[in-house]
């Protein structure tokens, strides 16, 4: 899988901790990208 694989929903999610949305949600996106994308 690439990055083109990604769906652009998880690209936009994982953007959100760049927009200053805290550090808790930074975590939970890096969870999110893990589990979406596979080890």
């Amino acid at each position: 899988l690439g990055p083109r694989s990604v769906p652009r929903r998880v690209r936009v999610v994982a953007e959100l901790p760049l927009r200053g949305v805290g550090k808790p949600d930074r975590a939970a996106v890096a969870r999110l990208l893990s589990e979406t994308v596979g080890p």
